[in-house]
């Protein structure tokens, strides 16, 4: 065991004993280290061991076996045995993704407006996007959740009570890693809170798929880079050299990362700008442990999501990417598949 996994396990252990009755401070060094009193002692060990990876960071059992796939037995185990205790503890929260997650190509189906806008827990429904708040505003009216949190920009910002609060961003930087794109072959746009700032012309195309995703745009003469959240192009799956440009200057910056979101979406973030950090800054505020959850994604960018859920689903649409990690599916009708996923863990 590498020294970051294991001071990563030793300060997941930390966060979690406060909800667990069955251990205490003083066992956690002695569990990490092996030594345990009791068989639950040692079920916890089992499931931190194979939920934080060698750099200390919290992932998914899917993600965990994708190297450890000789030790599934036990693991599989150790994880339903612990979800299983903390499901009684706390009533999980579900985090849903919302393009192509919880809509299916734009669309929300009636079945899930009328179960969401009834559902007698909707503090537990928690919508988490790569777009704007704006952008998602529809969705929140239909389903009646604009009391509850939600989340957008991957992470990056949390809404409260319809109140925005920016948590991560990219900055100042994103002006020169803009410049670098100035002839590039493709638009590229940069995102604030509240909406997307072009930097290069919008094409037909571009216009037509901000429309379909009900995305807003404003057009300044200046843009404040010091409000950037976020850098996006219009890339779309399959366009190989395009993706390698960005790869090759986002290689440059350590702390920053750039991934497909969408078919037509590719974008730069930074590492901390994921969908991971708000399952457990809103688990917090809800006073649960953010293992007490569940999560449903479509896409890569729903991977810090799933990492850190306790228990991961994605749609039966999702990408073949996201598939190959062996995550659940949901059912095949998507007009209900989170319907029936919600009334089976209330």
């Amino acid at each position: 065991m590498t020294n970051l996994k294991k001071e990563g396990i030793l300060r997941e252990l930390f966060v979690y004993e406060p909800y667990d009755d069955a251990i205490s401070k003083s066992d956690i060094p002695s569990i990490v280290d092996g030594c345990f009193k009791t068989t639950w002692h040692k079920t916890v060990f089992d499931y931190f061991y194979s939920h934080v990876n060698v750099l200390g960071e919290p992932v998914s059992l899917h993600t965990f076996l994708l190297t450890h796939s000789d030790m599934d037995g036990a693991f599989k185990k150790a994880d339903e045995l612990f979800t299983d205790r903390l499901f009684k503890i706390h009533k999980p929260l579900f985090f849903l993704d919302v393009d192509n997650t919880l809509t299916n190509f734009a669309h929300l189906s009636d079945e899930k407006k009328v179960f969401i806008s009834n559902y007698r827990e909707k503090e537990r429904v928690i919508l988490t996007t790569g777009k704007t708040y704006d952008s998602i505003k529809n969705v929140i009216g239909d389903c009646a959740l604009s009391s509850s949190y939600a989340s957008c920009l991957n992470g990056s910002v949390v809404i409260e009570n319809s109140m925005v609060t920016t948590i991560s961003q990219i900055g100042e930087i994103s002006k020169e890693i803009v410049k670098q794109f100035a002839h590039a072959p493709f638009t590229t746009v940069v995102y604030y809170h509240d909406a997307i700032r072009p930097v290069s012309t919008l094409t037909q195309d571009n216009l037509k798929m901000l429309a379909k995703y009900n995305e807003s745009y404003v057009i300044e003469k200046e843009i404040d880079y010091s409000k950037v959240i976020k850098i996006l192009f219009f890339i779309y799956e399959g366009e190989a050299k395009k993706e390698k440009l960005v790869e090759e200057v986002v290689a440059h910056y350590p702390d920053l990362t750039c991934m497909r979101t969408a078919g037509h979406t590719f974008e730069i973030l930074r590492k901390n700008q994921h969908k991971g950090n708000t399952v457990k800054h809103i688990s917090a505020k809800l006073g649960r442990y953010y293992r007490a959850t569940i999560g449903v994604g479509d896409s890569m960018n729903d991977s810090p999501l799933l990492n850190y859920v306790g228990k991961p689903f994605i749609v039966s649409t999702a990408s073949e990417t996201l598939k190959s990690f062996g995550y659940p599916e949901l059912e095949k009708n998507r007009d209900i598949d989170i319907v029936n996923l919600i009334k089976q863990y209330t």
